[in-house]
């Protein structure tokens, strides 16, 4: 069975990886302690936040930070759905060939790379009654499938305030926009 600095130590090599850091359980306690009050807040004015990806990271047994820069491959699928009362209203697209066949559908609206299903949006009386959640799932990590010993590998991504926390925590510089940040958790 590999061990967790080998599988750090192979993350740095990927290209677009600038660091790569174990999180304490203290520090994991803290990110999710910023997360949740972000997720108070109404993102991106839909709804309020639920950070599912972020979570099931920090709640596996190995945490690691991610700093990548935008040579980074990130895993494909949604990053960000839009859900109300257990419904998919709406969801981003990663595949430029999935979002041009979305396009010619006369059941969804296009906005930018984000698709809303036409048949599954409510009234506004009923949007007001109980808002949408803005769900960031979580997304396998292909580059841990395989590795001897190593289950359940997903990646989340922070808010910007976790970011900004994680990136000063491994002094790492929060003015370069170009460097994003990423929790990858499995466990053995």
């Amino acid at each position: 069975m590999v061990t967790v600095d080998q599988i750090a130590d192979g993350l740095r090599r990927l290209k677009g990886v600038r660091v790569v850091a174990l999180l304490t359980e203290q520090d994991k306690v803290r990110v999710l302690e910023v997360e949740e009050e972000a997720n108070r807040k109404v993102l991106l004015g839909l709804g309020r936040g639920d950070n599912r990806g972020l979570r099931e990271a920090l709640g596996r047994g190995v945490s690691l930070v991610l700093i990548t820069d935008v040579e980074f491959e990130w895993p494909k699928g949604p990053g960000v759905l839009l859900m109300w009362g257990g419904e998919l209203l709406g969801r981003d697209v990663d595949d430029p060939a999935e979002l041009e066949m979305f396009k010619c559908r006369k059941d969804v609206v296009v906005s930018g790379n984000f698709v809303f299903f036409r048949d599954k949006m409510p009234s506004g009386k009923e949007l007001a009654a109980e808002p949408p959640v803005v769900v960031f799932p979580p997304k396998p990590f292909p580059w841990l499938e395989g590795v001897f010993g190593v289950r359940d590998a997903v990646v989340g991504f922070p808010c910007p305030l976790s970011d900004v926390f994680l990136k000063r925590l491994f002094d790492v510089s929060v003015e370069d926009c170009s460097l994003g940040t990423a929790i990858v958790g499995f466990n053995f």
